[in-house]
């Protein structure tokens, strides 16, 4: 009897010092801070017989999510940020939201994001600043342990204040296929989305479609890498054929480098690079441009 009740007492005084070592419970509040300086080569995409002008940029980011259950997938997420151009442009706020889940087997999206005086040069082929309304989805499915599939839609409203023909929407949907049977040190990705603007000027009218290849990988446990290439292709469907767009067919090829070290679990360094080559039946819209982005954040990664 007197054996049973002291094993008893030590398992009743050993039960908090279980439960203290065990792993803590992932926070339901998550949140990152992000700081990064902008170079735009050839900012107003002119032409290669025209004088090219550089631009400086700082951007701003914050973003923050909350766990809707203690034991669930599902959170909330809410972003904000602010970009300020030099050369005359006006600074750039942007805010979002939306709703995210990811399991072992699923995972998907949806979000709704504003920005003010965003650079748009899609619309008119010169450089405006518009309001940008745009929503996103995206639903993600492990078919097998090693394969993903991903559908993808978004739409996008574009107002512009100074030219207000150039207010248009913008639909696209798509998909991807992504291998994840090399684990974290290589994952491939390849998709396509096809879309459509529609202007209130019949002249921008165009479908267009994207076709990717991204690669992901991570060399070394503080380093993340992503090299993505794209490729867009526009065709106009004005039926004027005296409009300036009539019969035209732009392609554009994308690449973009985004990499991520992490000096700590609380601090990060980024890298972000983008180069441009667009072709056109419009000499006019034949030009190359590249973005360099070098940052810090700060945060639970």
């Amino acid at each position: 009897m007197r054996r049973s009740l002291v094993l008893s007492s030590i398992l009743i005084l050993a039960a908090p010092l279980t439960l203290a070592a065990q792993a803590p419970e992932e926070p339901r509040l998550e949140w990152q801070v992000r700081l990064l300086g902008f170079h735009f080569d050839n900012f107003f995409q002119a032409p290669e017989d025209l004088p090219e002008r550089d631009v400086e940029a700082a951007r701003g980011e914050v973003r923050g999510s909350y766990r809707l259950r203690p034991e669930g997938t599902t959170s909330l997420f809410a972003t904000a940020g602010f970009t300020a151009y030099r050369e005359g442009l006006d600074d750039s706020p942007v805010a979002g939201i939306g709703l995210e889940s990811e399991t072992e087997r699923r995972e998907w999206l949806l979000g709704l994001e504003h920005t003010r005086d965003q650079p748009v040069f899609d619309v008119g082929d010169e450089l405006e600043q518009a309001d940008t309304l745009r929503f996103e989805g995206a639903w993600g499915y492990r078919v097998t342990e090693g394969w993903e599939a991903t559908l993808l839609g978004e739409w996008e409203r574009q107002d512009f204040e100074l030219t207000p023909g150039k207010d248009n929407d913008l639909y696209s949907a798509g998909g991807a296929i992504r291998y994840r049977g090399w684990g974290y040190e290589l994952s491939p990705e390849i998709g396509m989305d096809v879309g459509r603007r529609d202007a209130d000027d019949p002249n921008e009218d165009h479908d267009q479609q994207d076709l990717w290849l991204k690669l992901r990988s991570v060399p070394v446990p503080p380093l993340y890498v992503s090299l993505r290439y794209r490729l867009r292709t526009r065709e106009y469907t004005v039926g004027d054929p005296l409009a300036s767009n009539f019969g035209r067919e732009d392609d554009r090829d994308y690449w973009t480098l985004n990499a991520r070290y992490r000096l700590t679990d609380r601090v990060a360094l980024d890298l972000y690079y983008n180069y441009l080559d667009a072709d056109s039946d419009k000499e006019s819209r034949i030009f190359t441009t590249q973005i360099l982005g070098l940052g810090v954040t700060f945060g639970r990664f």
